[in-house]
């Protein structure tokens, strides 16, 4: 949903990241004394050339069911404000400013937070420069506050649908050419001096035609020490996650096919290493139907009925986008009670233009575990609805509903049969 191209005016889906020029009500002293050199301090015009600024408001009201709790309102606010700037035609820099914040949520004691600004919603969500064509080569560099998004980001998404979103630290080399793309990746997850957690991977797209393959190697880690027991000294977590994805268009039929494995070892506290063996296979397929789209898709997460052996053999999904994949409700892959049993996800998708500035979507989906955990394999099912418009270039609307019928171990995690959650949200791009 994000990383922008930095060198020209942000897109439409791009806007998700633009940042504003300084504050014009700013006097600190300073101004007074540089006055007389105004002139001389004054930028050129080509300056100015290389600037480009934009930005996004998103606000998104919910109404959340998922529980037997009484039925909360929630009410999102997304400002994001961009700056790019580019001072030579192979160098761009990047700055994007964010505040996330619930209505409401500022300090009770502070005029019930109509007082507060809530400062700490603020951050610095994307600050990154890139070089392209290194050394006059087909090799690019991106180094600093970034996301990260690739493939359908089964894996490493943006997750643009949260009110936050992901970024990473991160440096990227890339190659490219035409008939590939290669991504080089060195993320620092967490660092507190003592130990750290990082992302190292490959990432690479190859055309082949009609079809086009993607091939990748990621490695995750966790070099904290194990305190005590057999494995005391080694590291909590050493994971490796290789796979493919293939996708491709015939006439008015598409296709997507993907595979991957991991392997390597972990530990929860001071317990033995585990040796990790799980695997994600997920086929889906689909075809026009007039103006709309018919499709299915079926993923399986591999699981684990048996915590206490020396495999781990549940399929983690990283550092993915996952409220895309397994039902807009977001109980799976997450939900602590069921996720070590893995999932099947069965989807049917259906969606169709209803003008030309509104379409909808439907999804339905049957969740299973992968592995019985004591009470069978069934969960449930859910219907997705989605409603966009496009109300104009600038200003988008959006809204759906969802329900979720539980199975007898779902109801029982759940406290209730039925769960629902609808949203209504608008977008501003500027």
């Amino acid at each position: 949903m994000l990383v922008v191209a930095i060198s020209h005016r942000a897109t439409a889906q791009e806007t998700n990241i633009p940042l504003a020029a300084a504050d014009p009500s700013d006097t600190t002293e300073t101004a007074a004394s540089t006055a007389s050199s105004a002139e001389a301090a004054e930028p050129s015009p080509d300056l100015f050339d290389a600037l480009t600024i934009s930005g996004q408001v998103r606000h998104r009201s919910e109404l959340d069911r998922k529980s037997a709790a009484e039925p909360p309102s929630l009410h999102l606010l997304r400002t994001r404000l961009n700056v790019a700037f580019q001072p030579a035609a192979d160098v761009k820099a990047f700055v994007q400013i964010q505040d996330a914040r619930t209505f409401g949520n500022g300090n009770p004691a502070a005029g019930r937070g109509t007082l507060d600004g809530q400062a700490p919603a603020l951050d610095l969500h994307q600050a990154y420069f890139a070089v392209s064509n290194l050394f006059g080569s087909n090799l690019n560099l991106k180094v600093g506050r970034q996301e990260l998004a690739y493939g359908n980001q089964r894996l490493i998404g943006s997750v643009g649908w949260s009110n936050v979103g992901r970024t990473f630290d991160a440096g990227v080399l890339s190659y490219a050419s035409d008939k590939a793309k290669v991504d080089v990746l060195a993320a620092r997850l967490v660092d507190d001096r003592a130990t750290s957690q990082n992302l190292l991977g490959v990432y690479s797209t190859w055309s082949l035609g009609a079809p086009s393959l993607e091939l990748f190697a990621l490695y995750d880690d966790n070099d904290a020490e194990i305190a005590a027991g057999p494995d005391a000294g080694e590291s909590a977590l050493n994971r490796a996650t290789v796979g493919t994805t293939l996708r491709g268009k015939a006439s008015a039929f598409d296709y997507e096919v993907e595979a991957a494995y991991q392997f390597g070892k972990t530990a929860a506290g001071d317990a033995a290493r585990s040796s990790i063996a799980a695997y994600l296979v997920s086929v889906a397929a689909g075809m026009k139907a007039g103006k709309g789209r018919i499709g299915a898709m079926y993923t399986i997460l591999s699981g684990d009925n048996n915590a206490t052996d020396d495999e781990a053999t549940t399929f983690n999904t990283l550092f993915a986008t996952n409220h895309k994949f397994y039902g807009f409700l977001d109980f799976f892959p997450f939900n602590a009670t069921f996720r070590p049993g893995g999932l099947h996800n069965a989807v049917l998708q259906l969606s169709h233009p209803l003008s030309s500035r509104m379409g909808a979507k439907l999804d339905v989906h049957h969740f299973q575990l992968s592995e019985d955990l004591g009470e069978g394999t069934a969960l449930g099912q859910e219907v997705d609805l989605t409603v966009n418009v496009k109300y104009n270039d600038a200003f988008s609307i959006v809204g759906g509903a969802s329900v979720f019928v539980a199975s007898d171990q779902a109801e029982a995690v759940f406290g209730t049969s039925t769960s629902t959650w609808f949203f209504l949200g608008t977008t501003v791009n500027f």
